[in-house]
């Protein structure tokens, strides 16, 4: 367990760091600047479809975002976009059928 003071990664205040017994490293923090440079168009399924950002992937010093999980349920996410070098590749959507009857 240990502490990390702010502005180990950028725009991210002090944070508290742990290893859990998986192995993998978790961090608290309760300071994030948010930056929405992202250039991606992500208006449709935010304004207009009503799914939700609920994570994404930013990378280097310009916070290029690489991608990006949104939602309109409660999945972690229902659509992922994932930056790469050929235009017009789409990564996976997810679906739950839904109970008929």
């Amino acid at each position: 367990m240990t502490w990390i003071p702010a502005g180990e990664h950028p725009m991210t205040g002090e944070r508290f760091r742990f290893t859990i017994p998986t192995g993998h490293a978790m961090e608290l923090f309760a300071e994030k600047a948010i930056r929405r440079r992202s250039g991606w168009k992500l208006r449709l399924f935010i304004d207009v479809l009503g799914l939700a950002l609920t994570e994404q992937i930013v990378a280097g010093p310009e916070n290029l975002m690489i991608g990006a999980f949104l939602t309109c349920s409660t999945k972690p996410h229902d659509i992922a976009f994932i930056r790469q070098p050929v235009t017009g590749k789409f990564h996976h959507a997810s679906f739950v059928p839904r109970q008929l009857g």
